[in-house]
């Protein structure tokens, strides 16, 4: 199988740089799979339609969101 060059150069990453990918099926991407190896801080599309969510719920209702336990948002 050919080697298929990174979707964005490693050496162009840095420790304190974020990526996110809006997919969430699957849930860890090519993207965000280079992005982690080359030391980035990463958000998958579970992670953020999940914090959409809870900030949507927040609004309508003036609460916090419960937990769902079986989706979480990586500790953060």
């Amino acid at each position: 199988e050919m080697q298929r060059p990174p979707l964005f150069p490693a050496e162009n990453w840095r420790p304190d740089m974020l990526a996110f990918d809006a997919v969430h099926n699957p849930q860890e991407t090519r993207f965000l799979r280079e992005a982690a190896m080359a030391g980035a801080v990463t958000v998958d599309g579970v992670e953020i339609f999940l914090r959409q969510a809870a900030e949507q719920f927040r609004l309508w209702t003036g609460k916090t969101m419960p937990r769902i336990s079986s989706l979480t948002w990586g500790g953060r």
